[in-house]
């Protein structure tokens, strides 16, 4: 765990140059000191200076330090007396990113109670080194309280909306396997240098904050992107698992093209000089790419299709407590009206568009049409159609587009009832319809037309 610093930059640059320089000449702790701050005030002016130096042989007897002095004083130099605060630099023998630097940091602010109750002064801990464990340690503290909200959050979410356990369930765990992936490989490649690709530096402490932040929020989307299209087949009538595989097939196509964009974007971090910065763009795109096209496009739909219609259960009790969100649309088509109303508008629906007049048999040799056919006048689609909500009238010929017009082929349809209502009527408001020619309800005659005289 680790800031930013010049002890993390590359080898080669100007300030990981002047760390390595200094490394060599005064010891590994010359890049991480760290700042003892004494506060005398509450003492005689003629023990502060006796105080100042316990604390310097306190901190050099201490493992781990290289050295400890008094570098400053405040008040008039002539007069000692007048100083009731020093600074105290100390030097480890270990550098900054090594938990040896770290425990020494947490024993020298153990032993602060110690050294007041000996002298009545009081020190603190300060300094670059320091400030960059605590903030490590802080962000490391607050990683499984953070990360459990927003997994349960989001759990509770997608329950409520997908009335499932097993979809939340499978997208939280799903999720913290990309997380854990990501941070193996990202751990390896940087921070231990497998394949040589990078000198081996320690893990910033904030990518876990940044990388759970970002992904997560990918992460979901794609479950919705997935789970979205099987719920509504599946609220539709299908079977669990031909909802699996409607819903893969359309929503992959989704999930591919967006994981692939989010995968360019981060992936062009890693071109960059800084090596934090490399860090955390391959994070993040390997984070994507271990959760859209591993977790989301091949666990989780496996999982799914080998659960079946459990994947879709819901406690009844839970079932009850949550409340309904009807994204689907599930209540409104059983709310419909059967009629077709629309209850929203207040009114019935526009009705339906006349029905075609009657055919006109063509005559054998004429030209104008195929024998065994019947032509319809010309006219646009819209005007030739029955209406859409009836089913076809047993008998009814196939209209097929020709160059000449519309066309029916004699061929007839299987048979079966149909409602009173779609039985080849005109729908309500057309003007009536001519009478049929002689003749025009029969089929025409099999074979060639009979030759003329």
């Amino acid at each position: 765990r680790a800031l930013p610093s010049d002890t993390t930059m590359d080898g080669g640059t100007p300030a990981r140059d002047a760390s390595d320089l200094l490394e060599r000449g005064f010891g590994p702790g010359a890049n991480a000191p760290l700042l003892a701050i004494v506060d005398a005030t509450g003492i005689p002016a003629a023990d502060r200076a006796d105080a100042f130096q316990t604390a310097a042989g306190d901190f050099r007897a201490m493992d781990g330090v290289a050295n400890a002095q008094v570098v400053l004083t405040n008040g008039d130099p002539a007069d000692p007396l007048t100083a009731d605060t020093a600074q105290i630099l100390v030097y480890p023998s270990t550098g900054p990113t090594d938990a040896a630097t770290e425990d020494l940091l947490h024993t020298m602010r153990d032993h602060a109670g110690a050294y007041t109750a000996e002298t009545g002064a009081d020190y603190g801990i300060t300094g670059l080194t320091a400030i960059q464990s605590d903030v490590s340690e802080r962000l490391s503290d607050a990683l499984v309280p953070y990360l459990a909200i927003v997994v349960g959050l989001a759990f509770l979410l997608l329950m409520l909306v997908f009335r499932s356990i097993v979809v939340p369930l499978t997208a939280a765990l799903g999720f913290l396997l990309s997380v854990l992936a990501t941070l193996g490989a990202t751990v390896a490649i940087f921070q231990w240098g497998w394949f040589g690709m990078v000198e081996g530096n320690p893990i910033i402490s904030f990518l876990p904050i940044i990388l759970i932040g970002l992904v997560f929020g990918l992460a979901m989307d794609y479950q919705v992107f997935l789970v979205s299209r099987m719920r509504e087949a599946y609220s539709h009538g299908e079977s669990a698992s031909d909802a699996v595989v409607h819903g893969y097939k359309y929503g992959a196509r989704v999930v591919s093209a967006a994981a692939v964009i989010m995968i360019s974007v981060f992936g062009g971090f890693i071109l960059m000089d800084l090596a934090f910065i490399k860090t955390m763009g391959f994070a993040l795109a390997a984070a994507v790419f271990f959760d859209a096209f591993v977790v989301r496009m091949v666990i989780m739909p496996s999982l799914m299709y080998l659960i079946g219609d459990r994947a879709w259960w819901l406690p009844r009790w839970l079932d009850r407590l949550l409340p309904r969100v009807d994204i689907e649309g599930e209540k409104l088509a059983a709310q419909a009206p059967a009629g077709g109303a629309d209850p929203a508008a207040g009114r019935e629906p526009a009705p339906a568009r006349c029905a075609p007049p009657p055919p006109r048999r063509a005559r054998a040799g004429s030209g104008r049409a195929e024998p065994g056919r019947v032509t319809w006048p010309r006219a646009s689609r819209a005007s030739t159609r029955s209406p859409p909500s009836c089913p076809p009238t047993p008998g009814s010929p196939r209209s097929t587009w020709r160059r000449t017009g519309w066309t029916r082929r004699s061929a007839r349809r299987s048979p079966g009832p149909a409602p009173r209502a779609c039985r080849a009527r005109p729908a309500a408001g057309c003007p009536p319809l001519p009478p049929p020619r002689r003749g025009a309800g029969r089929a025409p005659p099999a074979g060639p037309p009979p030759p003329r005289g």
